[in-house]
């Protein structure tokens, strides 16, 4: 439904028969300068991990070497002990693990091509036995050719580059906040939310004006009563009455419009799932959110499946790193590359990857559906990103404004009469000719296909 909107990792298995785990590819941005593969600030959580030529280095298990000293970069987990992350192949591995990799050091991170890619020792080596090639990265095209960072057309950097010059990151947040946390709710937990919520407000600051104040719910498993009071006094909007229990025991966001007109956004925290730092697309994403309630009403209907998390997941990873263009172009490309097999695999386990099957699901897709969001594949996050890339790559930012004062989150039936007054042409016109065969195009040069 339109009022949760959820980040999440998508990648959960689809195939009938598809036995292979999940592949991943090397990022159209690798001819970006080295610098990227600098890492984003990172909390105390992650230490930032430089390219050191000589380290100390050991053989795993799996016959891997490893460095002695862990190395961690541009992901945002946690590396305590009980709380590393472990499963069983690579489908479950990437549901959790939202970006590339990662590599067990800096060396297997470089010697892979992809500015984009995450280092982190311990997550690794917990998870060794999914690195079947035994290249030093998990889950990344194991056995696999490996596509070369000239693969697929560089379209995507217009668009990029529409949100990346639209969204000043160094601006204060204007809007006002009702801000709570719950009795059991970590207060450093708290205010890294607070802190990442807040820089995203004022990037998007220029396109807010919130007539309300904005409500943020920062909320842990053990509070549900307090909750529950918490989501009843500001107006009983924002998310259903059962979003707690959906994310009590993985964690998410989400952003909603209430019956008043205010905007509530709530987060779910513990000690198991705290909030990401050293990337900032969580935020990024959840706020994008917050701009297109500001104009779209509740709906009236089920609404596109990829108006719901397309736009919010491309804003998201083209701001991952809100201080470097280079680390943030990498992270989109990692992603573009990782959704682009995923659906490829998708669409040819399901009646074959063509024109016609990606326009079948862009223009028959809605929220409703258990594909959308929920489920595999996840059509909102993983075909969404590419439409919202092609989208802004042909309308650029003011389009998409254009498109949300329109209000293009309405109803799926809505949508082309929302388009038609926003950009004086035909939704379907602009989705068989442009869309899809740009669409098809991609999947294959990014997959090898």
């Amino acid at each position: 439904m339109k009022n949760q909107h959820r980040t999440k990792s998508f990648a959960k298995s689809f195939e009938q028969g598809l036995d292979s785990p999940r592949k991943r590819a090397l990022s159209l941005a690798s001819f970006l300068a080295i610098v990227a593969l600098v890492a984003s600030g990172c909390s105390n959580q992650v230490s930032e991990t430089a390219s050191i030529p000589d380290v100390e280095m050991t053989a795993l298990e799996n016959g891997v070497m490893s460095p002695v000293i862990p190395q961690n970069k541009l992901h945002g987990w946690s590396t305590a002990e009980d709380q590393l992350l472990r499963f069983e192949n690579c489908d479950e591995w990437d549901y959790w693990w939202v970006y590339e990799g990662p590599a067990v050091s800096t060396v297997a991170a470089e010697g892979s091509g992809f500015p984009g890619m995450t280092i982190s020792t311990e997550h690794y080596i917990n998870n060794q036995h999914l690195d079947e090639d035994q290249d030093g990265i998990l889950c990344f095209f194991e056995n696999r050719e490996k596509p070369t960072p000239e693969s697929g057309s560089m379209q995507w950097l217009k668009a990029f580059d529409a949100v990346w010059s639209s969204l000043d990151s160094g601006k204060p947040s204007e809007e006002s906040l009702d801000f709570a946390s719950s009795p059991n709710a970590l207060p450093e937990d708290t205010n890294i939310i607070r802190d990442g919520v807040e820089m995203a407000l004022g990037a998007w600051s220029p396109y807010l004006n919130l007539e309300k104040p904005l409500y943020v719910t920062v909320v842990h498993p053990e509070d549900k009563d307090w909750f529950l009071e918490r989501w009843e006094a500001i107006g009983g909007g924002g998310v259903h009455d059962g979003w707690f229990d959906d994310v009590s025991g993985t964690g998410g966001g989400a952003v909603g419009r209430n019956p008043d007109g205010a905007i509530s956004m709530y987060f779910m925290t513990a000690e198991a799932f705290t909030p990401p730092t050293g990337v900032f697309d969580f935020y990024y994403h959840e706020v994008t959110h917050v701009f297109e309630s500001q104009w779209n009403p509740p709906p009236t209907g089920p609404i596109s499946c990829w108006t719901v998390e397309g736009p919010a997941s491309f804003f998201g990873f083209s701001k991952a790193d809100p201080s470097n263009r280079e680390v943030s172009s990498s992270v989109l490309a990692a992603m573009r590359v990782d959704r682009a097999d995923y659906l490829a695999r998708y669409f040819e386990a399901n009646g074959g990857l063509s024109e016609e099957s990606i326009q079948e699901a862009v223009l028959n897709g809605m929220n409703s559906d258990d594909s959308c969001q929920f489920g595999a594949p996840y059509f909102g996050y993983t075909l969404g990103l590419f439409v919202a890339e092609k989208f802004l790559v042909d309308f650029g930012m003011d389009g998409f404004i254009a498109l949300n004062k329109q209000k293009m989150q309405v109803s799926k039936s809505e949508l082309p009469t929302s388009f038609k007054k926003a950009f004086g042409s035909e939704y379907e016109e602009w989705v068989s000719k442009n869309l899809t065969p740009y669409l098809l195009s991609e999947f294959k040069a990014l997959t090898l296909r």
